[in-house]
């Protein structure tokens, strides 16, 4: 029973769901029934085995594996410094509205969704980057639901922080790069100019030579 993404990235089910036959059913509706099958078998998908909740066309959360559910439990006292009342074993049935400050907004983007979108939200102390993808079912393109991705975007940040401190540092200050042997990798312009050298002079030489 296979699953799997179509080009644009979307979660779409090889294998539909018995969908119902009620004539002409409107794109984006599916029954609760073929939402619980769709479900069960994305738990199974190597591409949930990260942090993953799933939500039903309405928005409410169905489904929440072990990453998801740990990742949150952890961040349960931060978050609470927003939102007093929040829970993570408690999840399940509530709608995804509880996460933003604008939940139109966020209902207008997710309902529009065709193919995974992005997005970095801060709840309490915690920052989270979230990747929702557009569940389908491929023959009668019904909306099955939403998968979302979850992060701890913290590790992320802190490199683009450093990576910002780094920049700013060889801005203002002569720098030089060296590897555990002692070979020069990189300068920047600053240490360059003030010693009178190029790069190409200096790379893959000893730093010894500036002191002979």
């Amino acid at each position: 029973m296979g699953n799997g993404r179509s080009r644009n990235g979307a979660a779409v089910l090889e294998r539909p769901v018995q969908m119902p036959s009620h004539g002409s059913q409107e794109f984006g509706a599916a029954e609760p029934e073929a939402l619980n099958g769709a479900v069960e078998r994305l738990a199974a998908l190597d591409f949930v085995s990260t942090n993953v909740m799933i939500a039903d066309p309405e928005y409410k959360i169905t489904y929440m594996n072990e990453g998801v559910r740990k990742l949150l439990a952890e961040a349960e006292g931060e978050i609470r410094k927003d939102l007093p009342n929040f829970s993570a074993s408690q999840l399940i049935g509530r709608s995804l509205d509880l996460f933003h400050k604008n939940p139109a907004h966020q209902r207008r983007v997710l309902d529009t969704l065709r193919e995974p979108y992005k997005a970095c939200i801060q709840v309490g102390g915690c920052t989270f980057d979230l990747m929702a993808t557009p569940v389908f079912d491929p023959e009668s393109r019904a909306r099955l639901g939403t998968m979302v991705e979850w992060s701890d975007a913290a590790q992320r940040l802190l490199n683009l922080d450093y990576g910002s401190q780094v920049a700013a540092i060889r801005k203002s200050q002569a720098v030089i790069e060296f590897g555990m042997d002692g070979t020069i990798l990189d300068a920047n312009d600053n240490f360059l100019n003030a010693l009178g050298y190029t790069l190409d002079e200096i790379r893959g030489c000893h730093h010894s030579m500036f002191v002979d």
